[in-house]
């Protein structure tokens, strides 16, 4: 029996061997190479080991320890303290630093100093969840798992991995595996969805890695600091791997990173922490998670254990437990002397800790730190970076916000909320807060706070005096006490909602959703930053359009994936120049050119803005309304903006005309004004086209200037003309303090204009008379006058708080931006009543001049004719109507109503600077303003001044070109300058000590006539 079975085995190894000859027979060369290839190590990794192997061999036990930690680096760069810390890390062959939460010119200065002053290569590590010093700090990994936009992930672990590039760090820690329990709202999880977190983590960790940066993925929630017990976690292993540790594991299978445990008690594994405990270290990941990678401790400073254990015991005992590299460990050289003693004495292995020395030896040559070199800060890269870091933080927290509820369909604020009366309330929050500050930038609001413990009395006086007002728009902050609504402020926001119509947003106290299901409209923010303040203002209006949903269920009406769309951006948005790309140090270049241009006395002060894409990235104000410096200028005060008032006021009634076939730009004005159709009057058969494109031969102002020369002549004389007092029958035309007009000679005025002698010598010839005739025929038209008109169809319904006629009868007079001192007609100061002396002699309102703005209100309008007549979800004018009237005219160079920039652009000439594009149109003001839209690049400018203080005489705004000046440094911040074969010219004038001298330019000292006339 025996004999038989021992030749059936014989029998049965004979066929398999024979079936492995037969296989082998059958195979090509390139099989037998693909089956053997795995069995070979790779050349990168054998040059590792063989690194490794040698530097272990070399090193004694002291210094094997020391390579197992990684040390807190230095809060400063004083030199003698990190010359100390450096010869601690030589000493006792420290493995790596962890930077701290700090400025970042100084981690780099740190990481560089470190890694060349130590004899062996450092492992140099970073926090992606901590905050940098020099930064207002970046959105949580919440803001990213409510955004869905998965390619925002890489670009955010893209420009983390380079920022660690820059500082010189190879490790990045990260919490982008974790899981969020079930309606916990984690700041640093994206939610928890699994199948989300693996999507985003993914895309995380592949930006990192692309950048050449080693993630360290952290296992469960982060450390308990000092004043707190260890978290506690209930769970078999199979529940916590299945509820927690899901996404972790997929991302380790794909090769994504490293792992760092955890200082939670998982308590049904073991009752001390997990970074103590081999039963986790063991069970749950290297078993549970098939983990065979450098396992870090979590970081030890700082943490309960100091109070536990004496120095260096805990940390010691989380190497015993199967940890590899101790972070960031109370105190290092204690660590050491706690292992020292304990192999000596038996209760550590030796054997063991070069096995883990090993393979941080690997990991480190695998990362190429053997062959480092030592590389100088490189100052301009952290400033891109920097750029990319903010661009990508501004776009997550963009897209995060989220849109809970909307029962009324109420956001974006649109319709007549021009004639809204609103009101915002801040709930634990000083006032006024960002978002407050920002939505100024849309309407006039009224703002109040309160705090969240307010008592009954309090909420319910509020109540009534939240009656007068359409809207209420209420902030809930991070900064309220508990997490909890008071019974008296869950009724208060009750009764809002039924007497107002109420907008409500949560800033990051995500489980406060829960008590305002009832509630019309709640927004949800995912963190209480002033950028996500700004942007939640504005998504309010429409300057921003989202579509974030919830990354965690919150209550039954508030579930995971909810989140309304908004629609699409209809205002402006207002953003840092980094969320363009744009370096602010770049810009700095139109600080130098206005600064100057103040300094050399060009204009007291002025407002500029500019933006691309609709986004506003600049707007600033500069100097003073005057030269004795009684007031800074502020964004809220108005100019006096002279002939722009041609296209944005006159222009746009002409506009409206045309597309409601009320006016034709062909037929003779006699046809609108039937007093002109006699054979005596000059102007009667020029037509609407020839007056916008200046064409009609007609000469610059009108035919008033007697009538200032009689405000000298005797009493006898200027009492018929003038008076100091108004008076009803005869002078009721204001045209500045105590000095009136009387209004019988306006009659006199316009005959003398029907009769006004044409010069059709000349094919263009710019007139502010053209423009004034344009205001008779529209007034005729719409039988009201043009400032009712542009107020009640532009103005109001676009939300602009301070463009029109008349200012002061709208705002305090210290808002209002002086222009002239007058000493000779109206013999004072003008600070709003307009600088135009034919317009102040009809009374302050002309087609050619008279309205007042801010920088804001003017770049609107500019805004809304980009758009090709749509803004704030209102369609103003049909797309047609806009592309006719600011297209370049046949037989001319401007537009209907708008200047143009050059057909073909030259450096130094025009009113445009030459980078911008042919299609750019806009207008200039003889008061010292202008603005331009470039349809091409989609880019707003406008500069408000008042060079004309305090004597008209001062032309060194266009002897310098500064407005030009101003536009070409913001199309260079842009990227988009044009280099000229020949530099420009020298300013004739010295400019100040410590500018460029090239910032103002003096290549057109003779200024064309037409342009001192705009």
């Amino acid at each position: 029996m025996y004999k038989a079975m021992l030749l059936l085995r014989q029998f049965s190894i004979s066929i398999i061997l024979f079936g492995i000859f037969l296989t082998l027979s059958t195979c090509d060369d390139a099989t037998i190479k693909d089956k053997t290839i795995h069995n070979v190590e790779a050349p990168e990794m054998r040059r590792a080991r063989l690194w490794a192997d040698k530097q272990l061999a070399q090193m004694d036990l002291p210094q094997k320890v020391g390579q197992l930690i990684l040390a807190i680096a230095p809060g400063s760069t004083e030199p003698d303290l990190l010359a100390a810390y450096i010869e601690v890390l030589n000493q006792f062959h420290i493995g790596g630093i962890l930077l701290q939460s700090q400025n970042r010119n100084d981690q780099a200065a740190i990481a560089t100093a470190c890694q060349a002053g130590t004899r062996f290569p450092l492992w140099v590590g970073l926090d992606a969840d901590a905050v940098w010093a020099d930064t207002n700090g970046f959105g949580y990994l919440l803001n990213l798992g409510a955004a869905n936009v998965d390619s925002l992930a890489r670009n955010w672990g893209k420009a983390i991995g380079i920022e660690c590039q820059n500082l010189g760090a190879h490790l990045c820690f990260s919490s982008v595996a974790k899981v969020s329990p079930r309606g916990q709202a984690l700041e640093n999880s994206f939610g928890e969805d699994p199948e989300r977190i693996i999507r985003l983590s993914t895309e995380f960790l592949h930006g990192l890695k692309e950048e050449g940066t080693l993630p360290c993925l952290r296992v469960l929630p982060a450390t308990p600091k000092l004043s707190q017990n260890f978290p506690m976690l209930a769970g078999s292993p199979r529940q916590i791997w299945q509820k927690r540790l899901g996404p972790l594991n997929q991302l380790l299978s794909s090769n994504l990173g490293l792992l760092q445990t955890t200082h939670t008690i998982l308590s049904e594994i073991d009752s001390l922490p997990g970074s103590l405990s081999a039963k986790v270290s063991s069970s749950l990941i290297r078993y549970g998670l098939n983990y065979k990678g450098l396992l870090f401790s979590p970081p030890f400073r700082d943490s309960i254990f100091s109070q536990m254990y004496p120095a260096g015991v805990a940390e010691r005992m989380a190497l015993q437990a199967g940890i590899d590299v101790i972070v960031a460990p109370a105190d290092p050289v204690a660590v050491i002397d706690e292992v020292l003693r304990s192999v000596e004495a038996g209760l550590m292995s030796a054997s063991t800790l070069d096995a883990s020395v090993h393979k941080v030896l690997l990991q480190k040559a695998l990362a190429g730190l053997d062959t480092l070199a030592n590389r100088p800060i490189d100052s301009l890269a952290m400033v891109e970076n920097f750029i990319k870091l903010k661009a990508t933080d501004y776009r997550i927290a963009e897209n995060a916000i989220t849109l809970v509820w909307d029962k009324n369909h109420r956001i974006p604020l649109r319709g007549k909320i021009g004639n809204a009366k609103i009101a915002t309330l801040a709930i634990g929050a000083s006032r006024p807060t960002s978002m407050q500050s920002m939505m100024e930038a849309y309407a006039s609001l009224s703002h109040f706070s309160i705090s969240e413990n307010a008592h009954q009395k309090k909420l319910e006086a509020q109540l009534l005096r939240f009656k007068k007002y359409d809207y209420v728009l209420v902030e809930l902050h991070h900064g309220m006490k508990g997490d909890t609504l008071s019974t008296q402020l869950k009724t208060f926001l009750s009764a809002l909602d039924r007497q107002n119509k109420l907008v409500i947003t949560v800033f990051g106290k995500l489980n406060l959703l829960a008590e305002l299901d009832a509630l019309s409209c709640v927004i949800a923010a995912y963190d209480d930053r002033k950028v996500s303040q700004q942007i939640a203002g504005q998504y309010i209006w429409g300057g921003i359009a989202a579509a974030g949903s919830l990354p965690v269920n919150v209550c039954g009406r508030y579930c995971l994936g909810e989140g309304l769309n908004s629609g699409k951006k209809i205002r402006l948005e207002y953003v840092e120049p980094e969320v363009l790309g744009i370096d602010p140090g770049k810009l700095a270049q139109v600080d130098s050119i206005i600064n100057t241009a103040i300094w050399m006395g060009t204009f007291p002060g002025c407002q500029v803005l500019a933006a691309k894409d609709g986004k506003v990235f600049l707007h600033k104000s500069y100097g003073h309304h005057d030269y004795n410096r009684s007031r800074r200028v502020r964004l809220s005060d108005v100019y006096d903006i002279a002939s722009v008032t041609k296209i944005a006021a006159t222009t746009l009634m002409a506009m409206h005309a045309y597309e409601q076939d009320t006016l034709h730009l062909a037929y003779p004005i006699k046809y609108y004004l039937k007093e002109l159709d006699s054979g005596f009057v000059t102007i009667r058969n020029i037509t609407p086209r020839k007056l916008m494109v200046h064409q009609a031969g007609l000469p610059s102002g009108l035919p008033v200037y007697k009538y200032y020369t009689l405000i000298d002549s005797v009493d006898s004389l200027r009492s018929r003309y003038y008076s100091n007092h108004a008076d009803d029958s005869l002078f009721t035309v204001k045209i500045a303090d105590h000095l009136y007009f009387n209004h019988m000679y306006l009659d006199t005025i316009w005959d003398a204009v029907r009769r006004i002698k044409l010069d059709t010598t000349q094919g263009y010839k710019y007139s502010d008379v053209s423009m004034f005739l344009m205001k008779e025929v529209l007034e005729r038209i719409y039988a009201t006058s043009l400032d009712k008109y542009v107020t009640r169809s532009f103005y109001r319904p676009l939300g602009l708080q301070t463009l029109g006629y008349y200012p002061l009868d709208r705002m305090d007079l210290e808002k209002v931006a002086p222009t002239e001192m007058d000493g000779w007609w109206r013999k004072q100061q003008l600070r709003g009543h307009v600088h135009d002396h034919s317009t102040a002699l009809f009374g302050g309102v002309g087609g050619q001049a008279g309205l007042f703005s801010n920088v804001r209100d003017l770049a609107t309008i500019m805004q809304m004719l980009l758009n090709e007549g749509e803004y704030g979800g209102k369609r103003y004018f049909k797309r047609h109507t806009v592309r006719k009237f600011t297209s370049r005219q046949p037989g001319s160079h401007r537009g209907l109503g708008f200047d143009m920039q050059r057909p073909v652009p030259v450096q130094g000439k025009g009113y445009c600077c030459a980078n911008a594009a042919p299609t750019t149109f806009g207008h200039f003001g003889f008061t010292g303003t202008c603005t331009w839209a470039d349809p091409e690049n989609q880019i707003i400018y406008v500069l408000l001044t008042n060079r004309v203080y305090p004597k008209a005489r001062n032309w060194k705004i266009n002897s310098f070109r500064v407005r030009q000046a101003v536009q070409e440094a913001i199309y260079d911040a842009l990227g988009l300058g044009i280099d000229f074969d020949e530099p420009p010219l020298l300013a004739e004038e010295e400019a100040p000590s410590g500018t460029d001298s090239l910032a103002l330019t003096r290549q057109d000292t003779l200024v064309p006539v037409s342009e001192k006339m705009n």
